[in-house]
């Protein structure tokens, strides 16, 4: 960020609800103050591929 100030940023992160079961993923544009959150069944690589 310090050599690309104009540069967009994301995060992006899992909160798991139930170990083994439903998690949410957060991402949040932080140019925006925009925060997008996913309920998933699973906390699954496949399961982020889906939400994208």
């Amino acid at each position: 960020m310090e050599f690309h100030p104009d540069a967009a940023v994301c995060q992006m992160d899992s909160v798991i609800i139930h170990p083994g079961g439903q998690a949410i993923l957060t991402v949040f544009f932080t140019t925006s103050d925009l925060q997008l959150m996913f309920l998933r069944e699973r906390n699954t690589s496949a399961s982020v591929t889906e939400v994208f």
